[in-house]
């Protein structure tokens, strides 16, 4: 349980002693998280980090998913404890119900030769309750969670399906064409769908995505 919590919202941080003063600052108000999107179901931000870079302390106070976009090993460091190095593999998911379990307060540090790259998926919809913290490891295809569903998928080279309205987030770079419309997708991009839609990819290689939606 610890171990995953020190996870939670998709960064890791930094081992760096603790000032007199230390500041603690809402997720929204924290310079590294720049929010990427926003409507009534999400409000999703990116962290990118290059090597040896990290965050301040910031304050998470509503349920999140965490979606690691590069392989990554780093620190994270709860507010008052000791500073842990973890690691995850690009593609992780990791489910937080900060609404519940109370804020969660820590800083996130990249490591001294790898970057980091993570989305944070804040959810504005009713945990339902839900008390515990759930980890989706790449190989899993499905990942529910009190909110909605998350689910992984692959296009082949001019393949299309049709997915359910949502969140698609690119795990790859690569082009989708959506109706008359085609998006350039950078690893971490996202496309959000108001209504059912079908989706072609237009690269010539596999298009790696993750599927999020939600319930009514």
């Amino acid at each position: 349980m610890k171990t995953l919590t020190l996870w939670l919202s998709g960064l890791l941080l930094a081992s760096l002693p603790l000032k007199a003063e230390t500041i603690v600052v809402p997720v929204a108000e924290e310079a590294r998280h720049i929010q990427v999107f926003d409507n009534d179901w999400v409000q999703v931000y990116e962290v990118r980090l290059a090597p040896g870079e990290g965050t301040d302390f910031h304050i998470h106070s509503v349920d999140q998913l965490t979606l690691v976009l590069t392989a990554s090993e780093g620190v994270t460091q709860v507010l008052g404890e000791q500073a842990v190095t973890q690691s995850a593999p690009k593609g992780t998911l990791i489910y937080s119900p900060y609404s519940t379990v109370g804020p969660f307060t820590h800083r996130v540090m990249s490591g001294q030769t790898s970057a980091l790259h993570v989305l944070g998926i804040a959810l504005k919809g009713d945990s339902g309750g839900a008390d515990r913290e759930r980890m989706s490891l790449p190989d899993q295809q499905q990942f529910a969670f009190p909110q909605g569903n998350a689910r992984r998928l692959t296009l082949a080279q001019g393949e299309s399906r049709t997915l359910s309205p949502g969140l698609v987030v690119a795990l790859g770079e690569g082009q989708l064409t959506q109706a008359s419309q085609s998006r350039d997708l950078r690893s971490g991009e996202l496309w959000w769908l108001s209504e059912a839609s079908t989706v072609t990819n237009g690269t010539e290689s596999p298009m790696p995505l993750i599927v999020v939606t939600f319930l009514p």
